[in-house]
């Protein structure tokens, strides 16, 4: 699968090459970013993956791929949809980690083969709930040069096939104790969440010789606030109303990778999402339209839609195209 990221001046692809030959040496001794990445100095940036790298939670995605894997038997857990939903909206709260933290002892007994296979099979999906303007800005973290290191809660043998299809650079991530192939219920180090994510951070950062003063780190989660106090750089994106306030006090710019800068959003809806219903062609009935070829707009991803402006009535026209499709439509003004 190609990568998402691209781009970069000749400097950052010689040295983004030098970490994929060192990163090729890890992935043979058992995955991305296992092993130092040497003594180059380079710049980390630590990216969260609910709600920062990913629009949503990961959780659904896997759970779903498990199920089919025959891995997870047992019923969900109650109200496991609605964690998840208030996760997609408000961010990190105590009852969502509270359930990736039973996690580990509800794997007890699992074949980590077959968790690993599974993983796999998800990436397809959660590439497609890859937050829009992430690999854009990624893409400029690497044409500085700088290494990309995905550092979140949710398991390793889980996350590393989505982080090797991404290109990126290494993982820190919650490890699950395996004994004779399968998972133990235990976990191996710490519980990489709150400072336990900043301890696991700096001992990758001493491991590999880099300076936390030098590093970036991007993370939607008030959780998350010990590790943006310790980088030099810290990125609070897509931040969750605690982090927001953080923010706010510390002077810190909030990022949105879901959408662009200067678009307001309300519990994931754009003021667009609120005046769709009222898009319509019935409501303009001064004007007759006759809409053809809607199924060549793809229904997520990127695309570019270019009329031919034969009057300023194209605006109405593309909008009630998208309202149809139900997608935003952005467009691109000269500034003078």
């Amino acid at each position: 699968m190609p990568s998402l990221l691209s781009g970069g001046s000749s400097l950052a692809a010689r040295k983004h090459a030098s970490a994929a030959s060192r990163r090729s040496a890890a992935n043979a001794s058992g995955g991305v970013g296992d092993q130092p990445i040497g003594t180059l100095g380079d710049v980390a940036v630590f990216v969260d993956l609910d709600r920062t790298l990913l629009r949503v939670a990961s959780g659904p995605s896997f759970d779903a791929a498990l199920r089919e894997a025959g891995v997870i038997r047992a019923p969900s857990v109650p109200g496991q949809s609605l964690i998840y939903r208030g996760y997609d909206l408000f961010g990190e709260s105590l009852p969502s980690m509270g359930m990736a933290r039973l996690a580990a002892p509800l794997a007890k007994g699992w074949e980590r083969k077959a968790v690993k296979a599974a993983a796999k099979s998800a990436v397809a999906e959660l590439i497609t709930k890859v937050a829009p303007y992430a690999p854009q800005r990624l893409a400029e973290f690497r044409e500085q040069g700088h290494e990309l290191i995905l550092a979140t809660t949710t398991p390793r043998d889980l996350v590393k096939p989505l982080a090797k299809a991404l290109d990126l650079d290494g993982v820190i991530a919650t490890t699950y104790e395996v004994e004779d192939g399968h998972y133990t219920g235990g976990i191996s180090g710490s519980f990489v969440w709150g400072t336990g994510k900043l301890d696991a951070v700096r001992a990758w950062a001493k491991k590999n010789g880099v300076d936390l003063a030098d590093c970036h780190a991007c993370s939607d989660s008030f959780f998350d606030v010990p590790l943006l106090s310790a980088v030099g750089h810290p990125h609070p994106v897509n931040a969750d109303p605690r982090l927001r306030a953080v923010a706010l006090l510390k002077r810190w710019k909030v990022e949105h990778w879901d959408r662009p800068d200067g678009v307001p959003s309300i519990l994931g809806a754009e003021p667009y999402h609120l005046v769709r219903p009222f898009i319509r062609a019935e409501l303009m009935p001064f004007a007759e339209m006759d809409l053809s070829g809607l199924k060549n707009l793809p229904a997520s991803g990127p695309a570019i839609i270019i009329s031919n402006h034969r009057s300023y009535f194209d605006v109405a026209t593309l909008a009630v195209v998208m309202a149809k499709l139900g997608r935003p439509v952005r467009f691109l003004g000269k500034r003078e």
